[in-house]
């Protein structure tokens, strides 16, 4: 999460990004993560960065994972 005064910036889409700079350097070739499927702010986030849907969702005790991928 990023700090409200900071929200809406794109300091986080840059951070984002320059991980996944450092991670394609060093030589990955993709990126896995999970959101709660709840909260569509995170979705929309992470859509914005290129991670698309990997079609496993996964109940944890908390709600529904979706869990996303991008290629690098």
């Amino acid at each position: 999460m990023m700090a409200s005064n900071y929200a809406g910036k794109g300091l986080g889409s840059q951070i984002v990004q320059e991980c996944l700079r450092a991670l394609k350097e060093q030589g990955f070739l993709s990126v896995r993560l999970a959101y709660m499927k709840a909260n569509p702010q995170s979705k929309a986030f992470w859509e914005k960065c290129g991670f698309l849907p990997t079609g496993v969702e996964t109940p944890n005790g908390q709600g529904i994972v979706v869990v996303m991928e991008k290629k690098l």
